[in-house]
C-alpha cells in the first residue's frame, strides 16, 4: 500500500477496501496497522529518544513550552513533506496560532533542534531490519531537509546511538506489521515522523551507495509466507 500523502478520509477509505481482500493476498504495509498509526502521534511510544515534544491544540500549553525552550518548531500531525512547518522564537503570535490550530487541530510542537541546518538523516526499514541511511542537507537558508523542499541527499552512516535506537523503532514496526518504513534523525534525535504510508529516499540510496533496497524489499516480501 503506497498511496501518496496527506492521510485523510480518501486515505482510510483505501485501507477498509484492502482489508476486504482474500488473505490470500498480501497488503504491504498491513492496512490496518497504517490506518492505527499515526505517523508523527505514533511517536509517543519513543519520546525518551526525541527532543522535548507535546502534542496539543491548547495555545496557552504551546506558549508554555515556549516560554521554556525559546525557540520551537510546530507541524500539523496529518501533515507531509515539510510543509506547513511553523518556526517560532521567544514570541508567540497567538492570532497567528489560533488560525492555524483551527485549519489543522492537534499539532506536534518540539525544542527546535538548530543542527538541522547541517541536515537530518533518514533511515530505511525493512522487515524489522536497519537497512541504510541518507543525509538530507537543507538548501540554503532553510531548515527542511525534506527532498520535497529543496534538500540534497548525500552519503552517511548512522552512529551507534541512532543504529541502536532505529533497531528499537524497527522491532516495534515489525512487531505492528509494518514491513517497509523511514524514521528520521537530528543530532541524535528521533525526530518523531514514523513513516509508514510512503517513505521516501530509496532511489537517492541507490544512486548514492549502489545499493538497490528496492530490489531488498522485494526479495524479503517474497520470502514472506
Amino acid at each position: 500500500m503506497r498511496q501518496n500523502p496527506p492521510f485523510n478520509m480518501d486515505y482510510i477509505n483505501a485501507t477498509f477496501f484492502l482489508e476486504r481482500l482474500p488473505k490470500s493476498v498480501k497488503v504491504i504495509n498491513n492496512p490496518t496497522s497504517v490506518r492505527s498509526i499515526s505517523e508523527k502521534f505514533y511517536s509517543v511510544n519513543f519520546l525518551k529518544y526525541m527532543p522535548p515534544t507535546i502534542f496539543t491544540k491548547n495555545i496557552d500549553q504551546i506558549n508554555k513550552f515556549l516560554k521554556k525552550y525559546k525557540e520551537i518548531i510546530i507541524k500539523p500531525i496529518h501533515g507531509y513533506g515539510g510543509k506547513n512547518i511553523l518556526f517560532i522564537k521567544k514570541t508567540l503570535n497567538k492570532n497567528k496560532i489560533l488560525n492555524y490550530i483551527n485549519k489543522f487541530d492537534h499539532v506536534m510542537v518540539q525544542k527546535f533542534i538548530p543542527e538541522v541546518i547541517k541536515g537530518d538523516k533518514r533511515v530505511f526499514i525493512i522487515d524489522g531490519l536497519v537497512r541504510g541511511a541518507i543525509k538530507r542537507v537543507p538548501k540554503k537558508g532553510s531548515y527542511l531537509s525534506n527532498l520535497g523542499q529543496g534538500g540534497l541527499a548525500i552519503k552517511t552512516k548512522l552512529n551507534q546511538k541512532e543504529l541502536k535506537i532505529s533497531k528499537i523503532v524497527a522491532k516495534n514496526l515489525r512487531n505492528k506489521n509494518i514491513f517497509f518504513a523511514g524514521i528520521d534523525f537530528v543530532s541524535n534525535y528521533l525526530i518523531g515522523d514514523i513513516n509508514v504510508t510512503s517513505p521516501t529516499g530509496l532511489k537517492n540510496f541507490k544512486d548514492l551507495s549502489g545499493v538497490n533496497l528496492a530490489k531488498d524489499f522485494w526479495n524479503n516480501l517474497e520470502k514472506l509466507k
